[in-house]
């Protein structure tokens, strides 16, 4: 349990971390895309930058960027999704060796396409999210 919890907690980290870098990200866009922070005033989770983080989904639509960079956004943002879930699932269903290893797959995919996006290596790009 106790291998759990800190697998977990270095998993929230890292998604904490992630919803920030997709924060930049989406505000370099050449029509920028403003996310809340994660956190509200109250230094506790707020529900905008989560809502925000999925109507910027639907606006990537309208940004005059190639589709195979409209593809890595949005596949980066379901990455941050799934993790999200699985977190909350963890809390609530419990510890499960499969949801870490799933958790942990989609934040390293997730850190792929960050990568790929912020160093402009999207050529081979061909995700079809």
């Amino acid at each position: 349990m106790a291998d759990h919890d800190e697998q977990r907690a270095q998993a929230i980290k890292a998604l904490l971390g992630a919803f920030n870098a997709l924060r930049i990200v989406l505000q370099s866009l050449p029509i920028p895309v403003e996310i809340p922070s994660f956190f509200g005033t109250d230094g506790r989770p707020s529900p905008e930058g989560v809502l925000a983080l999925d109507r910027a989904r639907a606006i990537l639509a309208d940004e005059p960027i190639a589709e195979n960079v409209r593809n890595a956004h949005d596949s980066a943002i379901l990455d941050w999704f799934t993790t999200y879930e699985l977190m909350f699932l963890t809390a609530m269903a419990g510890p499960a060796p499969w949801r870490m290893d799933a958790a942990e797959y989609s934040l390293a995919r997730l850190a792929t396409i960050l990568e790929m996006i912020t160093t402009d290596d999207l050529d081979d790009w061909d995700d079809k999210s």
